[in-house]
């Protein structure tokens, strides 16, 4: 109920450089994001100005999400994600705060001090996906910060695969608990490659040409997850068959 009530009476704002650079994109998008970028900017065209409040909901592991389908919602993907601030606050360069949020955007996008001034003068025509649209926000909230001394920005922090950690707190399966990161460790463990690995999806897919190491990853993904989430052995081949587009 506080997780809900705290979501629900959160303000999140459009962060209008964000919103007009989006709008510069040139469309040429794989079809997925096109829907994803076209959802986005018809929300924000709809939504104007002024703080953005959502309704909640909780699933079964407890995780708390703003509601899926409205504009504003974190489930609709990096696009909306990049464009939508927290209330500003004040960050100084050279704190904690901000050397633990430089420590976070390197890893999760790849943006550093060194690079972030690069990373803005990315073109539209390099934008391909809402992760590109992340990567860019995080650079742009570094130069927020060092110009203005605030920044909205939200960090994002994920679980490792949360289905699978809740299955091996109750069951007690310590090898589940190790590749979904719950057991210390020198390594960080990621279970979706070490399933791919074990059923030796790379060889199936170099067999096909394919040398992509986020597609092996990926292609593990949607089994583990609807398997974990009880979905039936229909659901995942359904699942599997529309990924690849039937």
């Amino acid at each position: 109920t506080d997780a809900l009530t705290t979501l629900g009476s959160t303000p999140l704002y459009v962060n209008q450089d964000m919103a007009a650079f989006m709008g510069s994109l040139d469309g040429r998008f794989h079809k997925e994001w096109l829907r994803e970028h076209k959802a986005a900017m018809k929300g924000l065209l709809s939504w104007g100005d002024g703080a953005l409040y959502s309704d909640s909901y909780i699933d079964w592991r407890g995780r708390a999400y703003c509601q899926s389908g409205t504009f504003g919602s974190f489930t609709q993907g990096g696009t909306q994600r990049a464009m939508l601030d927290a209330e500003p606050v004040s960050v100084e360069v050279g704190s904690k705060e901000y050397s633990y949020f430089l420590t976070i955007i390197e890893a999760e996008y790849s943006v550093t001090e060194e690079n972030y001034e690069e990373i803005l003068m990315t073109s539209a025509q390099e934008i391909r996906g809402g992760k590109h649209l992340q990567r860019f926000r995080a650079a742009f909230a570094i130069q927020e910060i060092k110009e203005t001394g605030q920044t909205g920005y939200m960090i994002e922090q994920d679980a490792s695969c949360s289905g699978g950690q809740i299955i091996a707190l109750l069951t007690g399966d310590t090898k589940l608990a190790k590749y979904t990161n719950l057991l210390p460790d020198s390594v960080k463990h990621d279970l979706y490659t070490f399933i791919s690995d074990d059923a030796q999806v790379q060889d199936l897919l170099l067999a096909k040409g394919i040398r992509s190491k986020a597609l092996i990853r990926s292609a593990a993904k949607p089994v583990v997850m609807l398997s974990f989430y009880g979905a039936s052995a229909d659901s995942i081949a359904l699942n599997i068959w529309e990924e690849n587009d039937g």
